[in-house]
């Protein structure tokens, strides 16, 4: 089962990007370990997040880091997995314009 998530084109940066993070937090849980952070290379253009519980809420944000150091963090973005099976989002990142 998966879940698809597509983030929103971030344009308000100039500049060449150098680091794209997605964070997925786990909105159902209240542990303090319940999020999950990937690096995604900047040459891709979408990311598989596997290992996640079902019927469980998951909120979602993108930090794009331009060359210098600035970044900025997109909306959140939710998506809820389904009950039973193995658990995955796809997300699509859109650095066009950055």
């Amino acid at each position: 089962m998966f879940s698809v998530c597509t983030c929103v084109a971030v344009t308000e940066l100039r500049g060449s990007v150098s680091e794209l993070t997605l964070h997925v937090i786990n909105k159902n849980s209240t542990d303090s370990n319940n999020s999950i952070t990937i690096t995604i290379p900047v040459d891709v253009s979408e990311t598989i997040v596997s290992a996640l519980q079902p019927d469980t809420v998951y909120s979602l944000l993108l930090t794009i880091t331009v060359h210098g150091g600035h970044n900025i963090t997109s909306q959140s973005a939710t998506t809820h997995t389904t009950s039973g099976g193995r658990m995955a989002i796809i997300a699509g990142v859109d650095t066009a314009g950055v």
